[in-house]
């Protein structure tokens, strides 16, 4: 009897076992998926008569299990959408910083005209009827004149010349189109350029944090 060299042996002994996993078994296993009566979905060798109409068979296989075709419409679970969650805004977007200025609240103001923008640190009063700025810190930014008013503040009642902004914004909002008076001052003003008045914040809810030095916006009214 011949005898088998080593690498032979061994070159059989890889082809068996490539021909064995390339192969499917003789006897696949068929089992069955339905829904009980609970909704629990379920696999089994066995079927109820009662979950007849809805059977799915599957059979047993190398790669992943295969649904049998058997000319009834499986049953889909029913597909719940995720639940929306509204975008709340940030944080700090509700809160502005001031600056206490002889127990007066300074803060920024943002003042948008036709040829660009700028910043100006008003007081908040609300004595004052509406906001207007010193002529002096009045922003070159393309501010109409429209007009003339008697104004009140903390400095008194005097008689002021107006101007239209696109908008100005304080904090989180904007108010579109406000008119500004300008006022001269007896005392040239270096530590605040105008005052914050009711025009603006009559229209916004807010809070003053005076520990933290922040005002907390809390809506529009």
């Amino acid at each position: 009897m011949p005898c088998l060299s080593e690498p032979t042996v061994m070159k059989l002994f890889i082809i068996i076992i490539l021909w064995g996993l390339a192969c499917p078994p003789l006897c696949p296993a068929q089992y069955y998926k339905y829904r009980d009566e609970n909704g629990v979905l379920r696999f089994s060798d066995t079927l109820p008569e009662k979950y007849a109409d809805q059977v799915e068979i599957y059979q047993e296989s190398v790669s992943a299990p295969q649904p049998v075709d058997t000319g009834q419409k499986p049953v889909k679970p029913a597909v719940v959408p995720p639940k929306r969650q509204e975008a709340k805004p940030a944080p700090q977007a509700l809160e502005t910083r001031f600056t206490l200025l002889k127990n007066r609240i300074l803060l920024p103001v943002e003042i948008v005209g036709t040829r660009g923008r700028a910043t100006v640190d008003l007081v908040m009063d609300t004595g004052a009827q509406r906001t207007f700025l010193w002529r002096h810190a009045l922003p070159s930014i393309g501010l109409r004149k429209v007009g003339r008013v008697r104004a009140s503040g903390i400095t008194g009642s005097k008689y002021a010349s107006t101007v239209r902004t696109k908008s100005i914004k304080v904090g989180p909002y904007s108010l579109k189109g406000a008119e500004i008076a300008l006022m001269s001052t007896g005392r040239y003003q270096k530590s605040y350029d105008g005052l914050l008045g009711m025009d603006f914040l009559m229209k916004v809810r807010y809070e003053i944090d005076y520990k933290r030095q922040v005002i907390i916006w809390k809506g529009k009214n």
